[in-house]
């Protein structure tokens, strides 16, 4: 057994950390030396813990409880009323609020064994298979009987179900003219010859429910996982929101990948940890406290401390795949290293400013996870920076007219990384490569109210950001001047936002979400060799997706949820 993960200094004393607006930190790039913003408080074994909740936890799952009142309630719901070409729905037992499902849908989405493969849980025919017109039978509420397919769309105390009688008819999909051969299979036409009766339990409509969807998705996650990150902004005093784990009481390294054998020390030999690891996948549900990717899911940012250095890439590798199956292997290879060398292809491996940015902006679809390991810290300068732009996407929208956010919403930028030409470079620094691709600075999705449609995971991802990387810009005529006036305004917007700067020291890392958090670092002085002046400094890091860690999260939150049914 492992004791749950301390919260290190999770209101940490003003001299540890500090909130600064942008642009000041922006005016001292012009310098090569800085202060140091901030100094770490000694982490030791018996440091002080203060535990902070998230915001608001406990007002909202009594909100969501309330809500599902109507689930297990001994009074079934209002009756259906059908009409036209939907069924309209008393789902949350206020008596004024109905929610509309179609007929179409509802038939397309039953959850019973025979569209949906009870262990699969695969769904067994096309959308297209349902007709336009049909309409149901009979539809009625009943008591829950816990016989569909769709357990972990539904909570287990259900108590009441709606029941709806279809009329028979030939799923194309699941017959052999699916495979357009023009031949009827017989057997399954005649499995469909009987009325079909699909049963709904009410949790399921109220996390589907397309007319409500963020008031059905609070009803139904009060009793089950919940299926996507809801993000929450950061305060003005950022650094009082973050949670700081310390390393030392995570589950040991060695009972996660046992029977691998014990571990060795790197000492130059092929034989790594890291290595002997990249195709393993650790443990989805010991590897990492609920609380720890709970905390990063609704806030995109972590810390961690005495991390240890023994071991080179080991420790900042294997911690990255606590939190997704499999690191995300770019041109940089499984993990890099981020320090200042002599002629540079990447400004981030040079000592100057780095502005705020996010990585890799070039690809179809970034990483989502970051992980950056100080491995060494010795020189003057060089803080961290980090802010929340969902937060400063979210404000700029509300405070500046509509045209200009549509156009930071629909204009692509170009992002490249273009180095083809190191192919016919003689002793070039770098490998050659040419990526190149076109996102607008934040997706219109990324500003969905409350009572919308779009995902919550989508509110706080689709945001690409990248100026050192930003190719000239390909947008037609009429879009040139209004994009131009719209950024120089959310620069300023941006700059004026509060920032949470830390000096990291060797044995931190810090995780943090590269598709919301933009991340930078102050100048730090270097010598003649390209090293630090008196010292160096030395990072690891390491990309995994956005969709690993969602897996990870869903699956502890689907175990926590089981584990309080019972």
């Amino acid at each position: 057994m492992f004791s749950a993960p301390r919260l290190l200094a999770a209101a940490a004393p003003a001299s540890r950390t500090a909130v600064r607006p942008y642009s000041a930190l922006a005016k001292a790039a012009l310098t090569t030396t800085t202060r140091h913003f901030v100094q770490h408080t000694t982490l030791t074994r018996s440091t002080a813990v203060a535990a902070v909740a998230l915001p608001s936890t406990r007002f909202l799952v009594q909100q969501r409880r309330a809500l599902a009142t109507a689930t297990t309630s001994s009074t079934p719901p209002a009756a259906p009323f059908v009409h036209g070409n939907r069924v309209d729905l008393a789902l949350y037992g206020d008596g004024k609020t109905l929610s509309q499902f179609h007929h179409v849908w509802l038939r397309d989405h039953c959850p019973c064994a025979r569209c949906v493969h009870p262990s699969t849980r695969q769904k067994l025919h096309a959308s297209g298979d349902i007709p336009l017109d049909i309409a149901p039978k009979a539809v009625r509420w009943e008591r829950a009987t816990g016989t569909t397919a769709v357990t972990m769309d539904a909570a287990a105390s259900d108590a009441w179900e709606l029941v709806v009688e279809w009329p028979a008819f030939v799923l194309a999909s699941q017959t052999a003219a699916a495979g357009n051969v023009g031949v009827v299979d017989t057997n399954a036409a005649a499995a469909e010859a009987t009325t079909h009766v699909s049963r709904y339990p009410l949790s399921y409509l109220q996390r589907w429910d397309y007319t409500h969807p963020a008031r059905g998705r609070a009803a139904a996650d009060s009793d089950r996982a919940p299926t996507q990150p809801r993000p929450v902004a950061w305060s003005k005093d950022g650094h009082k929101d973050i949670l700081h784990v310390d390393y030392r009481d995570l589950p040991p390294l060695e009972s996660l990948i046992d029977p691998l054998g014990p571990l060795q020390a790197a000492s130059g030999s092929a034989d790594t940890v890291a290595e002997r690891t990249r195709a393993t996948a650790l443990p989805a549900v010991e590897a990492m406290p609920a609380h720890v990717l709970d905390a990063f899911a609704t806030h995109g940012l972590v810390f961690f401390h005495n991390v240890p250095l023994d071991r080179g890439n080991d420790y900042v590798e294997t911690l990255a795949k606590r939190f997704g199956y499999a690191i995300r292997h770019t041109f940089y290879g499984p993990s890099w290293d981020v320090k200042s060398v002599a002629h540079s292809a990447n400004v981030a491996y040079t000592a100057q400013f780095l502005g705020l940015h996010m990585d890799l902006m070039y690809f179809e679809a970034p990483p989502g996870l970051q992980f950056l390991h100080m491995l060494q810290s010795s020189t003057r300068g060089g803080a961290s920076l980090f802010l929340d732009m969902w937060h400063a996407w979210q404000t700029f929208a509300q405070s500046h007219p509509q045209d200009l956010v549509d156009a930071l919403a629909n204009v692509p930028v170009s992002y490249h990384y273009a180095h083809a030409h190191h192919a016919t470079v003689k002793d070039a620094t770098s490998t050659p490569h040419h990526l190149h691709f076109r996102h607008p600075l934040a997706s219109q999705r990324t500003l969905s109210g409350a009572n919308t449609h779009a995902s919550d995971d989508a509110v706080a991802r689709d945001m690409y950001y990248a100026p050192p990387f930003q190719a000239p810009l390909e947008a037609s005529p009429d879009q040139v001047e209004v994009w131009y006036r719209a950024m120089s305004l959310w620069e300023e917007h941006m700059r004026a936002q509060p920032m949470f700067t830390i000096q990291m020291k060797p044995g931190d890392c810090v995780l943090f979400h590269n598709r919301r958090v933009l991340h930078g670092r102050t100048a730090f002085e270097v010598g003649k060799d390209g090293q630090g002046a008196g010292g160096q400094r030395h990072l690891r890091g390491v990309y995994v997706d956005w969709d690993d860690f969602k897996d990870r999260w869903r699956v502890a939150n689907w175990i926590k949820s089981q584990t309080a049914r019972k």
